[in-house]
């Protein structure tokens, strides 16, 4: 075991003031980034609905029923990077039995074979007993020379179903078909 010295301690000592200086005088003139790491490089996304610039206001006001559940349609809006839809589903009873109901997914398509993917930020609803509003958007754009858009609700579920047999999902298809004016 080494003993502390005289000579050792001063050699420790001396190593301190040093690296204490240098630490000083290092942070002030030479550019250290201690702790930060550099911004990350954004990565490239597809394109997503924005609504920025609305180009027309289709008033649609169709319903379909199927297994006593009504889905409307109630308008259809297009802009410049996508589309939206205002719907509402309506169940088929009311009062203290009325279910809470809501569309699943939507499936949107055009004349020209245009798929819409729909947007995960821009759409909501307000699921209540019997009835339920809603909004949801879809991008690309809808192309110019496009005559209609189909939209399909595969399957109404069934929100918060309790424990008395009913079924969690109501099938459908309810569908729709919209035509879209020259523009």
């Amino acid at each position: 075991m080494l003993r502390p010295t005289l000579a050792r301690m001063i050699y420790l000592l001396f190593g301190l003031i040093i690296g204490a200086v240098a630490l000083f005088f290092g942070a002030r003139y030479v550019p250290i980034n201690l702790g930060r790491a550099p911004a990350p490089t954004p990565l490239p996304t597809p394109a997503q609905f924005s609504g920025a610039v609305l180009d027309h206001v289709l008033s649609v006001g169709s319903q379909a029923t199927h297994n006593g559940v009504t889905v409307r349609l109630n308008s259809l809006e297009l802009y410049s990077d996508g589309l939206s839809l205002t719907y509402a589903v309506i169940g088929d009873r009311v009062g203290a039995t009325a279910r809470v109901l809501d569309a699943e997914t939507f499936v949107v398509s055009d004349d020209r074979g245009t798929s819409y993917t729909m947007s995960p930020f821009l759409g909501s609803s307000v699921p209540t007993a019997g009835y339920t509003p809603g909004y949801v958007s879809f991008s690309p754009a809808v192309p110019k020379d496009a005559k209609t858009i189909t939209v399909v609700v595969p399957h109404v579920i069934v929100i918060g179903a309790r424990g008395d047999g009913q079924t969690r999902v109501v099938d459908g298809p309810w569908q729709f078909q919209v035509a879209v004016p020259q523009r």
